[in-house]
């Protein structure tokens, strides 16, 4: 038999939160954060709160029209 541990309350909340955010439109800050260490070494990441506003621009842009940013934040 195969046995898979449940995941743990704390992971349960995380994947939640992850759910939801990506529902809305926000994508996962620790995702990028590990994208970047693993591709972008010598670039230094968005703060969360820049995270968090970059992708509040690209689904809400501030100018009427299209997106000001129309691809990854790497």
């Amino acid at each position: 038999m195969n046995y898979k541990p449940k995941p743990s309350l704390k992971q349960f909340w995380r994947l939640c939160q992850q759910t939801a955010n990506l529902m809305v439109g926000q994508g996962d800050y620790q995702n990028y954060l590990a994208h970047m260490r693993s591709h972008h070494c010598g670039v230094v990441p968005m703060t969360e709160a820049e995270f968090f506003r970059y992708h509040q621009n690209s689904r809400y842009p501030q100018s009427r029209g299209k997106a000001s940013i129309n691809r990854c934040p790497c």
